[in-house]
């Protein structure tokens, strides 16, 4: 979330029935290697270490991109880069 000079924040009304929620379904880190590869999941940790920003261009379609490599980890301690 980023916050600007712009930003406006209200109070939502006890009675506004047209605030949609979100549902997560939050797997565990631990839990990772037991899915089938590029599976989408949500899941919620915090993050350990940050990696160094690399630069690298995309052999197909030429175009620059930057990459960080994060590790995650949750409250079983298993971790995931």
């Amino acid at each position: 979330m980023t916050l600007t000079g712009l930003t406006e924040i209200k109070p939502c009304e006890e009675d506004d029935n047209d605030i949609p929620e979100i549902q997560h379904d939050l797997i565990p880190i631990s839990h990772l290697a037991n899915l089938e590869p590029n599976t989408t999941v949500d899941t919620i940790g915090i993050c350990k270490e940050v990696g160094e920003l690399q630069t690298f261009t995309s052999r197909t379609t030429n175009k620059e991109f930057k990459k960080r490599e994060l590790t995650l980890v949750d409250s079983s301690n298993a971790a995931v880069s």
